[in-house]
């Protein structure tokens, strides 16, 4: 059905329809298993600004389930001060699904959307990472996901305060230590490794994950150093000895 036809089944009028698809007002389930041309907006019409809209937002995620079969989606995402939505702090551009990445940082976040039946299968909120429950979450449910799929949009907005993450991570240190265990369970329920993760010196919620060696295996250094002088190329192996905390590392000078 178009929106006059569903206008006419509704029983109200083509505009109202509009209003119920732009306030959010129109079940997603409903959306997602119904003909694409019943939620359909007609061409022309403008879409108001996602923070105004939730529609928007909701209608994005809806043709990601089902044009590109996803189980799990997630947006860009900006933070605004408050309580001024038109002061934009920084906008969040993401990249395309990286499980890699993701064992860095909550690179997700904000918004993300995902089939109930990964719920299931991935579990819920473990309040052992009450602070960092997202991540925790997210790590487990792209895990079990057969299609990850990234919205290149900013649809998601949140504000920031004195007394927010988003202003200040020292406002909850306890949210780094939560993603800190969120990440270190993973890997070790998950992936079978036990590991340490620690802070990156840049920022407390970028993560360096240091896994196990089964042995120490010998680090092959060459140095191309054509050309150099003998002084020269004597600082240059002061400089690897004296910045390489490995103890197996082999120098080879060209």
């Amino acid at each position: 059905m178009n929106v006059k036809e569903t206008a006419k089944v509704w029983g109200i009028k083509p505009y109202k329809v509009l209003q119920y698809i732009r306030d959010g007002l129109v079940p997603t389930a409903e959306l997602v298993n119904a003909p694409k041309e019943e939620y359909e907006i007609p061409e022309g019409t403008p879409r108001p600004p996602c923070f105004r809209c939730p529609a928007v937002t909701m209608l994005e995620n809806i043709d990601a389930i089902r044009e590109e079969g996803a189980d799990f989606v997630y947006t860009d995402e900006a933070v605004f001060e408050s309580p001024d939505k038109s002061k934009l702090i920084t906008a969040h551009f993401k990249p395309d699904w990286s499980p890699e990445k993701l064992l860095t940082n909550n690179y997700i976040c904000h918004l993300s959307v995902f089939r109930a039946s990964l719920l299931e299968k991935a579990g819920r909120f473990r309040p052992v990472c009450d602070g960092s429950q997202d991540y925790d979450l997210i790590l487990r449910l792209t895990d079990c996901a057969e299609k990850v799929v990234h919205i290149p949009r900013a649809l998601y907005f949140w504000r920031s305060h004195a007394a927010s993450t988003a202003s200040d991570i020292s406002a909850k240190t306890f949210a780094v230590e939560a993603g800190k265990t969120a990440l270190r369970d993973f890997l070790k329920t998950r992936r079978g490794l036990e590991v340490s993760v620690e802070s990156a010196p840049e920022y407390p919620t970028l993560y360096h994950v240091k896994y196990p060696l089964k042995q120490a295996y010998t680090v092959d250094l060459i140095l191309d150093m054509a050309g150099k002088t003998a002084a020269e190329i004597r600082d240059a192996l002061n400089d690897v000895y004296e910045n390489t905390a490995y103890e197996k590392v082999s120098v080879t000078v060209l």
